[in-house]
């Protein structure tokens, strides 16, 4: 497990666990956060674009309503993790 860590160390430029584990958690809400943005982008367009049918109007609202509501589920586990990463 330690030339796991050491690895890890040599890709993010730290070889504490603890930095490795909140490097990665980090990039990873990062990417999740860039993913909802652009699912919003979509149903955005999917929306503009509709041509009055209603059932895809109502799946472009749902789909906004969904990623917001992932959004916030992201802030608060990117609260959590650091949080825990500062107290532990």
């Amino acid at each position: 497990m330690q030339e796991g860590v050491e690895e890890a160390g040599r890709v993010t430029g730290d070889s504490d666990l603890r930095s490795v584990i909140q490097a990665t958690l980090d990039h990873g809400i990062a990417i999740m956060g860039a993913v909802a943005v652009l699912a919003i982008v979509i149903a955005g367009v999917m929306l503009v674009v509709q041509g009055g049918d209603e059932s895809t109007r109502q799946r472009a609202i749902r789909a906004v309503i969904y990623v917001v509501a992932g959004l916030i589920l992201i802030l608060i586990a990117s609260a959590i993790v650091t949080f825990v990463a500062e107290h532990i």
